[in-house]
């Protein structure tokens, strides 16, 4: 009895020491985004350059479902469904002295309206890919978050202050109808 009850505590122990020593953590900080429009040359100016010291952070949105219910007789049966209307994905932008982001967001707005007031074609006013790259703790790729077609929906309102010495930040607002998801590694 006493050497079952040992095995026991030295099995417990060996997995707590597992625990320990195989896990890891994806950290919020090791990621990077890269802003692409290959859309250049279409009639506007080129979109200024995203550099990825400009990004402090972006949210990734995940699809959702619903539960529905139909009833066979006595029996219900549920089912997801998906709940779409486009995906949002934010992503707050710090300012630099040039007022880059500003800018940005200047150009996003004029894709959209133009100088007369006019809509622009939906095809014209699109940012063609924003990646979003995790890497993990030694700087290797993990998955890369791929949205294209992205469109401008809003930017936060800017408050300048005399009483702070905080930088200049934006959040920005797109809309994406689709993204693609590449993981680097298997996972078994």
């Amino acid at each position: 009895m006493a050497e079952s009850i040992n095995n026991i505590r030295t099995s417990r122990a060996t997995e707590l020491k597992g625990f320990y020593s195989n896990k890891t953590i994806q950290r919020t900080y090791d990621f990077f985004v890269t802003f692409d429009n290959i859309f250049n040359g279409d009639g506007f100016d080129p979109m200024p350059k995203i550099e990825d010291w400009h990004v402090r952070n972006i949210t990734i949105p995940n699809y959702d479902f619903t539960k529905e219910v139909e009833k066979y007789g006595v029996l219900p049966r549920s089912y997801p469904k998906l709940s779409f209307d486009g995906f949002e994905v934010r992503i707050e932008l710090e300012e630099d002295e040039k007022g880059t982001i500003a800018y940005f967001i200047n150009w996003c707005q004029k894709r959209i309206l133009n100088e007369k007031g006019l809509y622009t074609a939906p095809s014209k006013n699109r940012i063609a890919v924003i990646t979003a790259k995790i890497k993990d703790n030694e700087g290797r790729p993990v998955v890369n978050y791929r949205f294209f077609d992205a469109y401008f929906l809003k930017a936060d309102d800017v408050q300048y202050d005399y009483s702070t010495n905080d930088a200049i930040r934006y959040i920005l607002t797109f809309g994406v109808d689709y993204y693609e998801m590449e993981f680097e590694n298997k996972i078994v």
